[in-house]
């Protein structure tokens, strides 16, 4: 939608002439949701409210949650792709052999327990310098 206003625009001050711009936001939220109605099909996320908090993108994943700080404020965490992965534990000090695999369901409570015990170690200022350095 905003890229073919943007479009639109550009050709506009090109040629004088603006374009039709097809905003279709049903089709656009059904692409988009595709991803949840996938995950929903093959068992790796459940709409359940028993099960809230337990999927990838509702802090069930614990490289996707928020972290109490030493100062009580919070750290956010979104290192769903590897190489971010990679750098959240490279920021955190902690040894990829000693944390559970990324994507073990099985280990998140544990991975999450690693986080929230090292996010307390420092304030939120002191691990916003650390992650400053580094792409996570």
């Amino acid at each position: 939608c905003a890229l073919g206003v943007m479009f639109a625009l550009f050709e506009r001050t090109r040629s004088g002439r603006g374009q039709v711009v097809d905003a279709n936001m049903v089709q656009g939220i059904s692409y988009l949701s595709s991803f949840l109605h996938s995950m929903r099909q093959v068992g790796l996320w459940d709409l359940s409210p028993a099960r809230r908090g337990c999927n990838l993108l509702d802090t069930g994943a614990p490289f996707y949650d928020c972290y109490e700080t030493k100062d009580g404020q919070y750290m956010s965490v979104g290192a769903i792709e590897p190489h971010f992965f990679a750098d959240l534990l490279r920021g955190l000090e902690l040894d990829p052999a000693a944390v559970p695999d990324q994507n073990s369901l099985a280990e998140w409570k544990r991975m999450c327990q690693m986080f929230t015990d090292r996010f307390l170690e420092r304030s939120r200022d002191e691990w916003t310098a650390v992650f400053d350095q580094l792409d996570a």
